[in-house]
């Protein structure tokens, strides 16, 4: 049994012991970019495994500039304007022979369908693409009175590293003045040098103070990010 053991060859022997490297194993593999990393869970899984991309913009949700797709119902009123992503295209030609697109667009709470008629397609096509961040207007309709969709009278891309740096004011709760978090978020802040004014309301007291003249910022998506770790995303706002 023993020689029958001695004769047999490992799944992982190479059959060369003195090529074995141990450090092979010990080396760290590249992680992928963030935005790289949610486009393969969503297309090799359907979902969002790692963290929802528009997460990083909840502070612009929060800001009241944008409708959100799940407030879209026959309780909505007047036009309707969303910030998201393009989950899907369908391109498809009108008895006039033009084209126009189907495409859905889902934000931090759902999803709806959006069209795009053939004098907004033909503006826009070039740009089109899943992965997009848009910003689009228009009415909101339905067939059923339950599935709506909405006939895109404007569509704007949205160049993912300015969408945050347009803001003016950013709006941060704090506990109290005295404590460790708060000296914490200054020293961060001073790492962002930009034009947006900070203002700070401490719950203790029921203060609010701004910054404009002594501390104004740049808010990137790092430092929203960094931010929402310390004080959580509930406590962020920016308009």
């Amino acid at each position: 049994k023993k020689r029958g053991s001695e004769n047999q060859i490992s799944f992982f022997d190479n059959g060369n012991e003195a090529d074995y490297n141990p450090d092979y194993f010990d080396s760290p593999l590249d992680e992928y970019d963030i935005s790289k990393k949610l486009a393969m869970e969503k297309d090799s899984l359907g979902l969002y495994l790692s963290e929802h991309p528009l997460r990083q913009y909840i502070a612009v949700y929060d800001s009241g500039k944008y409708d959100k797709i799940e407030t879209l119902t026959s309780e909505f009123k007047g036009k309707a304007k969303v910030f998201g992503l393009i989950d899907s295209i369908r391109v498809i030609a009108t008895k006039s022979l033009k084209d126009m697109a189907y495409i859905s667009v889902e934000d931090l709470t759902s999803s709806i369908d959006v069209v795009v008629f053939p004098k907004t397609f033909e503006r826009c096509k070039s740009q089109l693409e899943v992965g997009a961040l848009v910003e689009i207007e228009g009415e909101l309709s339905s067939r059923d009175g339950e599935n709506y969709q909405i006939k895109c009278s404007s569509i704007s891309f949205l160049n993912k590293d300015e969408i945050l740096e347009k803001y003016k004011k950013l709006y941060l709760n704090f506990v109290s003045e005295s404590s460790m978090t708060y000296a914490k978020v200054l020293s961060l802040l001073r790492e962002y040098p930009g034009e947006c004014v900070c203002l700070f309301h401490f719950a203790d007291t029921g203060k609010t103070v701004s910054t404009a003249k002594k501390l104004t910022v740049k808010p990137e998506y790092s430092l929203i990010k960094e931010l929402e770790s310390m004080l959580g995303h509930e406590n962020i706002v920016i308009k």
